[in-house]
Parts: structure tokens; C-alpha cells; sequence
């Protein structure tokens, strides 16, 4: 599957307005922006592309996860500044990943932004 223009425009909006209300009050530190680490959880390759070039151009670490148990020890071995968990991936999903972060007493703690490209009625 390709990833469209128009996809790939939404994305940047939503991870560049994500990055600005996150760092809104850090603007003026160039170090602290280059320090943000992001985790992208998502089995869709085409996607994890198109944040990765975003990503690379702003300057901002990240790490790609297409499989919800690593995502889930990733999260337990570093400190995010953000995390993009897609909620529907094959056998653990996004929505296991929560529910073992609740078990751990860490959801709370954590900036989550949950999507899909699933278009399954369940996944709310």
C-alpha cells in the first residue's frame, strides 16, 4: 500500500502540531527539541516511512516498533516524550499495550497519542 500525499500531509500536520503544543514554552531552546525521543508503534511500514522522513528532517530521535510486545518493552526501558501506538495491530494490539501499561502503574505517566487505519467498527 502506498501512502497518498494528502496522508502524508495530515501526518506531518498532526505530528508537527503534536511536536508545537508539547515544546510550546521550549521554542527558544534549540538542545531540549533535539533531545525529544519518540516511539512510533505501528505495523504498517508505509506509515513508520513517513513519520521516519519527518522525523529525520526536524531532527527528532525516534525509534520504529512494528510489534506490540517490543513496543511494550521499549516503553518499559526508556523514557518517551511521545509515543504513536496504533490500535490495531495483529496479535498484540494497541489496546494490550494499554491495558499491560495500566497493569504496570505507568499509563499515567506516559504521552500517548492512539490511531488506526483500521476500518473495523470495534476499534474505537
Amino acid at each position: 500500500m502506498r501512502v497518498s500525499l494528502s496522508r502524508v500531509l495530515i501526518l506531518r500536520s498532526i505530528i508537527t502540531g503534536l511536536i508545537n503544543v508539547r515544546l510550546i514554552s521550549l521554542h527558544e531552546i534549540p538542545q531540549v527539541r533535539k533531545s525529544m525521543k519518540v516511539l512510533v508503534i505501528d505495523d504498517n511500514h508505509d506509515i513508520g516511512e513517513v513519520l521516519s522522513v519527518y522525523f529525520e528532517h526536524e531532527n527528532i530521535d525516534y525509534e520504529l516498533i512494528d510489534d506490540g510486545t517490543e513496543g511494550v518493552k521499549a516503553i518499559r526501558e526508556c523514557d518517551f516524550d511521545l509515543i504513536l501506538l496504533d490500535m490495531a495491530m495483529p496479535g498484540y494490539s494497541g489496546l494490550d499495550i494499554i491495558r499491560s501499561l495500566k497493569n504496570d502503574g505507568i499509563f499515567e505517566s506516559k504521552n500517548i497519542v492512539i490511531f488506526t487505519a483500521s476500518s473495523d467498527p470495534k476499534i474505537k
